[in-house]
């Protein structure tokens, strides 16, 4: 019903049976590598990370899951957007965490490429202050 490239699985209803409202949500989708450091590193210099860990991003990625938790079980959040494979490793993580905040990702489109967007984000315990390169 959506197309030949559509390959999204449909996801069932929220528990205790079908939800009143049903928001549906475009925007970007993409994999957030974030880094905390001491500080930001000086030019030309490099330091190891303290931590790090892959968190989901992107307009579309943060608004669903949002939304998806102040609504509960009085309605449906469908993420609507296209990804390059549903089983390139970075979608995959990110449909799954999506997956496991209460987002429907049946609507998805597969259209072909490399990967998701993403970012690396610094974090520096020093400041507080993220530095993003997307």
């Amino acid at each position: 019903p959506f197309g030949p490239r559509c390959r999204g699985r449909p996801s069932p209803p929220p528990r205790g049976g079908m939800a009143s409202e049903r928001i549906l949500i475009w925007g970007n989708l993409c994999v957030d590598n974030v880094f905390d450091v001491r500080a930001y590193p000086k030019e030309d210099t490099g330091q190891r990370a303290l931590a790090n860990h892959r968190a989901v991003g992107g307009n579309g990625g943060n608004t669903t899951r949002v939304l998806a938790r102040l609504l509960g079980q009085r309605g449906r959040v469908s993420w609507i957007g296209p990804v390059p494979r549903s089983d390139e490793p970075d979608t995959a993580f990110a449909l799954g965490e999506l997956r496991a905040a209460g987002v429907d990702v049946s609507l998805l489109e597969e259209v072909g490429g490399e990967s998701l967007p993403s970012s690396f984000i610094l974090r520096s315990q020093e400041t507080g202050s993220p530095a993003l390169v997307s």
